[in-house]
This record gives structure tokens, C-alpha cells and sequence, in this order.
């Protein structure tokens, strides 16, 4: 059969993208989520497994999530095939690369996962690794360093908590709750980061570790003593701590939308340009002070298998309004909530 359900972890190879991988579907099963692990295959003989979430919505409304896969067409249509049969309404595919939608029936949607972020080859030597960064961000580290900031590697779900309620605050984005980062702390692919002035938290970070890279999942920081640097020092503990685990890769995961210097919504750093009007675009100067290169991943669609159940879907976000995902800009009105 083209399409086959995947029951053993030893049968799952699809490990390049964390979103994809056996164990990140594990945590989200924990967290109650269904999870549906298939394997597709084309014509051509070309298998993927892909990974999915599960939804049913009122009134009897159901559809299948599936980040960051790696299709193509020709799966796209066994997979929509299979998934009709399950009474599913419409599959919410973010593609890593670009697929040939032409036959299909599909709507644009919002990204759920940042379709742009930071790539930092962290495989060079340290002192590599800092040349490469904006002289400004060197500063920044060793100053932080100087005036006396520590990082420490512990698990503190308390001082994550109280630095992100903060940094959503600031920032303007909604939040997971919070049992959600204390299941996330107890796997075996994560660990947290926290720099410390004096034994006060100023800023603090969940690292995921998956194959050889290493993600900046999430991260918070104080409104106190920000003239301390302290995420300039604690992003650079977290590339030697991915260092130090045999990681070749960093990923910052998340920044605004990469511009050419030519447009006229371009600002650029450090030889890296985005767009100025992105609710991330203050994240990114940051960011980009590290170096690295950006990758875009593909839009994301919706794919209708029940036209009537996707414009009542459609309708009824309408109605209550369209409630933004966490870890999005409140500001942003067009999002779906998953």
C-alpha cells in the first residue's frame, strides 16, 4: 500500500527535523495530543515517513497537522487519499521545500513553526566561531563575562517561568501554559541554560538537542540589569555547551523574514538583511550579531478534502475571531490556533 502506518520506533527514520522525529511526537503524545506516524510512498518508489497531529473541532470538524515534511506532490495525493477515508476535512501541511500545488485544492495559511531561522555552523574552533561574529557581539560577551554574569546548566522550571511571563509581556506574544515547559524539562533531548548576576535569573533558555544540532527553543529574559548583556554571554555558553555534545549545528530558530539590502523594508547587520517591519525584527538584529546563515521553509496550506466542512471551519473563526498560537505576535490577527 502507498500509504502504511508506522507502529515501531526501529521502522522511523525520519530524524532531520526534530518536529519529525519519533521522540518529539512522544512528548506530544504526553502532553495529550493524537499523534499519527505514516509512511508515504510515491510512485516512483520514493518512501517518507511523516509525522501529524490530530484535531477534532466542534461541530464534528477534523484535520491532520503535519510540520516541516518533506513530500512531494505525487505523496501529497496518496496521503490526502488515505486521510479522506479517516473523515478528515482538511490537512494542514508545513512543507520544508516548496511543492507543486497545481490540481490541488488549497488556501494559504500562517506558518505555525517560523518559516524563517538562523543556521550557525558551531564545528569551527571557539575562537573561529567568534571571529565570525559582529565585533559588537564579541564586546557584548566579554563584557558580560567581565562585570561578573554566570551561566549555569540546571533545570529550573520556576526561573523560566518568571522571566517568559515577562518576555511575552514585553514582546507581545501569548503563551504556552505552563505545565506544557514543565513536561518539556523532563525529556531526555532538552536542558536549560541560565545566566545569574549576583544569584538573581537574568535571562534563561530551553536548549533541544537532536542528532547534531542544537535548537534555541525557547528563551526569556528580565526587564532588570539589561545593561549586563547576559543573553549575548548565555547564547555563547549554549554554542559551547552544543560543542561539548557533539553538535555541529546551532539553530536560533525563529527570525523576521529575510530581505534583499535593496528593498525598501530592508534593514541589515552584519551582512544579513530582513524585513524591518517584522514583529521579530529587533530579535533578529540580535541574532544575527552571531553569524550563521538564514533558511526559509516552504508556505504553508491548507489542503481541503470537504469543502463544506472547511467553510464552516472558515466561518467559525470568523465569528469568534481568529485567536493567535502562542508564541506569536498578538498583533497578528490572521493566524489560525492550533
Amino acid at each position: 500500500m502507498p500509504v502504511n502506518i508506522v507502529k515501531n520506533k526501529t521502522e522511523w527514520n525520519n530524524d532531520e527535523e526534530f518536529l519529525q522525529s519519533w521522540d518529539y511526537g512522544n512528548f506530544l503524545e504526553n502532553l495529550g495530543r493524537k499523534i499519527l506516524r505514516l509512511s508515504v510512498q510515491s510512485k516512483d518508489g520514493k518512501t517518507t515517513p511523516v509525522q501529524g497531529v490530530i484535531y477534532k473541532m466542534k461541530p464534528m470538524i477534523k484535520y491532520a497537522y503535519f510540520p516541516r515534511v518533506d513530500i512531494n506532490a505525487n505523496q501529497l495525493s496518496e496521503l490526502s487519499e488515505y486521510l479522506k477515508k479517516d473523515k478528515i476535512d482538511f490537512i494542514r501541511i508545513e512543507p520544508k521545500m516548496k511543492i507543486d500545488l497545481g490540481g490541488f485544492n488549497t488556501h494559504k495559511v500562517m506558518n505555525r513553526q517560523t518559516p524563517y531561522t538562523l543556521i550557525l555552523d558551531i564545528d569551527k574552533s571557539e575562537e573561529e566561531i567568534l571571529k565570525k561574529m559582529h565585533s559588537k557581539t564579541r564586546y557584548n560577551i566579554r563584557l558580560s563575562k567581565r562585570k561578573g554574569v554566570t551561566v549555569k546548566e540546571e533545570i529550573n522550571l520556576d526561573v523560566f517561568w518568571d522571566l517568559y511571563k515577562i518576555t511575552t509581556e514585553r514582546n507581545g506574544f501569548r503563551l504556552h501554559p505552563k505545565n506544557f515547559f514543565e513536561k518539556l524539562l523532563k525529556q531526555n533531548f532538552t536542558t536549560q541554560l541560565t545566566s545569574y548576576f549576583n544569584d538573581k535569573a537574568l535571562s534563561t533558555s530551553i536548549v533541544l538537542k537532536h542528532d547534531n544540532k542544537i535548537y534555541y527553543f525557547f528563551g526569556a529574559s528580565g526587564n532588570f540589569q539589561r545593561n549586563l548583556m547576559a543573553p549575548y554571554l548565555m547564547h555563547w555558553e549554549i554554542i559551547k555547551w552544543g560543542k561539548r555534545h557533539g553538535c555541529d549545528k546551532y539553530d536560533l530558530f525563529g527570525m523576521a523574514k529575510p530581505l534583499s539590502k535593496e528593498d525598501e523594508k530592508a534593514i541589515c547587520f552584519h551582512n544579513m538583511c530582513w524585513d524591518s517591519t517584522d514583529p521579530l525584527s529587533s530579535v533578529t538584529r540580535f541574532k544575527a550579531g552571531f553569524g550563521g546563515n538564514s533558511k526559509i521553509f516552504g508556505q504553508a496550506f491548507d489542503l481541503v478534502l470537504n469543502e463544506k466542512k472547511y467553510k464552516l471551519h472558515n466561518l467559525i473563526r470568523r465569528i469568534k475571531g481568529n485567536p493567535v498560537p502562542v508564541g506569536h505576535p498578538q498583533n497578528n490577527r490572521s493566524a489560525i490556533n492550533f
